[in-house]
């Protein structure tokens, strides 16, 4: 058993099981040095060998989107979309631990893990939010219309305009609101019927398996925790 700095503990297999739909991967390294500043070099070696390798298998002719960043601690973080999945990869540098003989073993490790599963498209992305600005105008205008014509009706019994206007305003942002909700609600569904119809399982498998075996080939010349 792998005890990581955090107090997570993971088995010592490096590939993660497959839980509704979400895809895990975690490859610990043993970088051959005696402590983190001596090991710098191996984690620039190691974060350009991954952003490479993201590079190359994930292209923008192929409509993936690759988001590059430093996660906490400056760890090296690429959010992968395209093809209706997303997928994140991190490469972690630090000082690890592990049991061995019931004795704590220190070591400097570099951790890659990848996390992917289905996710919306840019274009489904879009459709949401435009569905709920559309929404949004609807429900101003329909909150308008019914509360100008309870209005008219009561204005023409008292003429004390000064308590029909914020009954009016409320009116106007309730409508904004349940527009709104109406409109993320209807493009969540047409989204999800949407995936539903295509076949993104074996696609899905194919692209997670060619970024596995990229990730232990790219970093087979290190031993694992």
């Amino acid at each position: 058993m792998l005890v990581l700095r955090g107090g997570w503990k993971v088995p010592m297999g490096q590939l993660g099981a497959e839980r509704r739909g979400l895809m895990k991967y975690q490859r610990v390294l043993r970088l051959p040095c005696d402590d983190i500043r001596s090991g710098i070099g191996f984690k620039a070696t190691l974060d350009k060998a991954l952003k490479q390798l993201l590079e190359g298998l994930f292209k923008a002719s192929d409509g993936f989107r690759i988001e590059f960043g430093d996660h906490t601690g400056g760890h090296l973080r690429a959010i992968i979309r395209g093809g209706g999945q997303s997928i994140e990869v991190e490469g972690c540098y630090g000082q690890n631990s592990s049991f061995a003989e019931g004795k704590k073993v220190q070591f400097v490790s570099y951790t890659v893990r990848a996390q992917g599963g289905a996710g919306k498209s840019q274009a489904s992305e879009n459709a949401t939010e435009n569905a709920e600005v559309i929404g949004k105008i609807a429900g101003v205008v329909l909150a308008v219309a019914i509360a100008c014509a309870i209005l008219s009706s009561l204005m023409s019994k008292s003429a004390k305009f000064i308590y029909a206007l914020p009954v009016f305003i409320a009116a106007v942002y309730a409508g904004k609101l349940l527009g709104a909700k109406a409109g993320r609600t209807l493009a969540s569904g047409a989204s999800e019927q949407g995936f539903s119809g295509k076949e993104k399982g074996p696609a899905d498998a194919t692209v997670w398996k060619r970024l596995i075996h990229a990730i232990e080939s790219v970093t087979e010349q290190y031993p694992t925790a």
